[in-house]
């Protein structure tokens, strides 16, 4: 219906709603740095995961990991999360597959994401992939449809800048295009984790987000910001290793989110922000949700900074620096960005019954069509931000009119809906019935179909005396009380000429179809 539609209405629409996730659905990915389980971190986890700062907080709907060992350490962390001042006290794990290395899970909101199933997208292997990479199938809580649901996959890439790293890199990316290449057409797709790229010249990110042999698993960089990230201040904004000097400090991006076609077209289920507008250079880009937590862009090569830090404050700085505490490798920092929810079409009615009209009156009767995506559950502050327009054409069928072109509905809690009036033609006589067909973006229901009906009839009134038959039995009840057969306003001679040359024609009409 749209080829593509921006998410971006104004700065304070995505500003406001990347501001904090109480609303939409927030995707999350950290490198948890050798997560064991070890309770000397779980205050500090909890503190950059919840913690607020000028109304913004992390607080993922769900979150994708690496570096977790084992699903003691998974239980661990669901406990910490779900303990956690602040947090909802909702979260689950997604079933838990060890690898022969340090593994990813997956954490999400049960009172807002269903999850669909977990599989291993890409099998580790001792000559192509270092780890498993894992595919978690979720959908919000509201909806039935698999073109409401995503795939979300985690992956944890070769470390190291060598020639050979580079390659087991590339080779693993094949796997995984491999893999979103044979997805369903049309799905909807989201690709984390610490992919450990240095720079977009890389034959990993040449697969990852080229056209390649199908368009189907292509990847897109929601934020638009390839280059050389390693070492380079131009790109401090998006660099996420490492938030502590003591391992080189803030000069990489290693840590993504990468988007499929379908999922960043701003329609539906959709990123929210516009994948062709590059990231800016400051943290709080009002063209995108996507955020690296605790880089408020001003730390390059260097610890994220505590006191000024204008994207978390200092106690979330703090505590993303802490959070790795006994580690043996360098820490990153997490990644972020929203989804808007799909549009719900509703109609006022399923049946608009015009009744008993005269011929060639003019005659229409309204139809509403409202967004009723669930406002509460998933807009922030019940503003609509967050959720879909919903966009509809109206079709009716022969003999009825309705208005032409394409609608937008928001959602919006106070909006009574579109009023659209819907006709029927009465040019000709007798029963009429037709349908009209609502088309929409809803995942649900693209389709409504409401049914109509009426009947038209001659303006004259001919039965006289109300038997269901004009016969000369009406020119006798006329004789006897005198009405205003042809509808002038006036009761004379010309009603009883209008009804004798009436019940003449219908004679006449009995008589050619054969009947005496």
């Amino acid at each position: 219906m749209r080829v593509r539609r921006t998410m971006v209405a104004g700065a304070a629409v995505v500003a406001g709603v990347a501001a904090c996730a109480s609303a939409q659905i927030r995707v999350g990915c950290w490198n948890l740095t050798e997560y064991n389980g070890n309770p000397a971190r779980s205050a500090a986890f909890q503190t950059s995961i919840f913690g607020v700062f000028e109304g913004r907080s992390f607080a993922p709907d769900v979150l994708i990991v690496q570096e977790i060992t084992s699903e003691a350490a998974t239980i661990t962390f669901t406990n910490l999360m779900n303990s956690a001042p602040g947090s909802p006290g909702d979260y689950a794990y997604a079933t838990f597959v060890n690898g022969p290395d340090t593994d990813s899970a997956c954490f999400y909101r049960t009172s807002r994401l269903a999850l669909l199933g977990t599989a291993v997208a890409v099998s580790a292997s001792s000559t192509v992939s270092t780890r498993h990479v894992m595919r978690y199938h979720l959908r919000p809580v509201t909806y039935s449809s698999g073109a409401a649901s995503f795939y979300l996959l985690s992956a944890h890439l070769k470390a190291g800048n060598t020639t050979t790293d580079r390659d087991r890199r590339a080779e693993e990316a094949l796997l995984v295009r491999a893999h979103l290449d044979a997805l369903p057409a049309g799905s909807r797709f989201i690709f984390g984790g610490d992919l450990n790229l240095y720079t977009s010249s890389e034959a990993a990110w040449g697969t990852l987000t080229g056209p390649g042999s199908s368009e189907g698993g292509r990847l897109f960089d929601p934020i638009n910001r390839a280059g050389a990230w390693n070492g380079n201040s131009s790109f401090a904004v998006v660099h996420t290793q490492s938030p502590t000097s003591a391992w080189g400090g803030m000069d990489d991006r290693f840590d993504f989110l990468l988007v499929s076609d379908a999922i960043s077209q701003g329609q539906g289920l959709a990123y929210i922000g516009d994948r062709s507008v590059p990231y800016g250079g400051v943290w709080n880009d009002p063209v995108h949700s996507y955020r690296c937590w605790g880089n408020d862009g001003f730390s390059f090569n260097q610890s994220i900074r505590v006191a000024n830090n204008t994207m978390v404050g200092p106690v979330i700085a703090q505590a993303l620096i802490d959070h790795f505490a006994g580690t043996s490798t360098a820490p990153h920092l997490p990644v972020f960005l929203d989804l808007q929810v799909p549009a719900r079409a509703s109609v006022s009615t399923l049946t608009i019954d015009f009744g008993t009209v005269f011929q060639g009156a003019t005659v229409h009767l309204p139809l509403t069509v409202t967004n009723v995506a669930n406002v509460a559950l998933w807009s922030k502050d019940g503003t609509g931000a967050g959720i879909d327009a919903l966009t509809y054409t109206l079709s009716p069928s022969a003999g009825f009119t309705a208005p032409a072109g394409t609608f937008n509905e928001p959602a919006d809690p106070g909006a009574v809906g579109n009023v659209h009036q819907i006709g029927m033609l009465t040019a000709t006589l007798g029963p009429k019935s037709g349908t009209l067909t609502v088309t929409s973006d809803d995942p649900e229901s693209p389709t409504i179909v409401v049914t109509l009906l009426g009947n038209v009839i001659t303006p004259f009134d001919y039965d006289v005396n109300d038997d269901g038959v004009v016969d000369t039995e009406d020119a006798y009840a006329w004789l006897a009380s005198p009405t205003d057969v042809n509808a002038d306003g006036v009761t004379d001679g010309a009603d009883l000429v209008a009804l004798v040359a009436e019940i003449r024609r219908l004679e006449v009409q009995d008589t050619t179809s054969g009947r005496r």
